[in-house]
């Protein structure tokens, strides 16, 4: 979904109009930053090999994302500031925070606040693409559930387009490859709306008598000339299920909200 399942602009975003036409892409720029509060809820129930899981995970942070330049390349960074994170796994409950230090002898605390604290990895980044994905499950954070991806060509008010990106299933970690299909509703006051729903879903893996069913779609309002992001709010919901033999049965479903807000 690394921090997916819906990442927004760490680069400016140019707007060009002509014609009636609007062209939008991502445009990376050294010392471009901006402050992201941000809240995700993830609820999921999965069963591998016999054994279930219940598990209920909440981020609440601020999140500041940048560009900078390493040698010849540009990299953004992730990086929250102020955070809570709560997980209730089967019954169990493990809180960290960022004004909170962990016992000294819980190192599972004190893992989870430190890779916070460190920066997000696996951000992506290109003129048409930006995704900062991934799932919590204590394999990484993410601040997105989904990505945004832009056209290549102008696009008018109510035009399509499509896109595709990549989620690891929570409490599975299956990779799965989203097809989106994206609009531009609106450009007011060179605020840009884009609004996107999930087509299709399919596992990257090769998976005989495999069931899947996604349902996804995100709004993103996006300040044009100052590449701020005003605000992204996403939902996303799974049930997937797979057996091939007695000992080979595996099973999810689950739903993530979140809202991304620009400071």
């Amino acid at each position: 979904m690394r921090w997916l399942f819906v990442a927004v602009v760490c680069g400016v975003v140019a707007l060009v109009l002509f014609a009636g036409e609007a062209k939008l892409a991502f445009l990376p720029k050294e010392g471009d930053k901006q402050v992201w509060q941000t809240k995700a809820t993830i609820e999921y129930e999965s069963e591998v090999g016999g054994q279930k899981r219940k598990v209920k995970e909440v981020l609440t942070a601020d999140a500041e994302i940048s560009c900078v330049k390493d040698g010849e390349t540009l990299t953004y960074t992730l990086k929250p500031v102020k955070f809570s994170y709560i997980k209730e796994d089967n019954g169990k409950r493990l809180e960290v925070s960022s004004d909170k230090e962990p016992p000294e002898d819980n190192w599972v605390l004190s893992m989870l606040k430190g890779r916070l604290e460190t920066g997000l990895q696996g951000i992506e980044a290109s003129t048409t693409h930006l995704a900062v994905g991934g799932a919590f499950d204590g394999k990484g954070f993410a601040i997105t559930v989904a990505s945004i991806v832009l056209p290549n060509k102008p696009v008018k008010e109510g035009e399509s387009w499509e896109g595709q990106t990549e989620f690891g299933l929570p409490g599975l970690m299956l990779p799965l490859k989203l097809t989106w299909e994206y609009k531009l509703v609106k450009l007011n006051n060179d605020v840009a709306q884009i609004e996107g729903k999930v087509k299709s879903a399919e596992t990257t893996m090769k998976m005989g008598n495999c069931q899947l069913k996604v349902d996804a779609k995100l709004v993103a309002r996006i300040e044009v000339k100052t590449w701020h992001i005003k605000d992204v709010k996403t939902q996303m919901s799974w049930d997937f299920s797979y057996e091939q033999k007695e000992t080979e049965k595996m099973s999810g479903k689950g739903k993530w909200v979140e809202e991304v807000k620009g400071k």
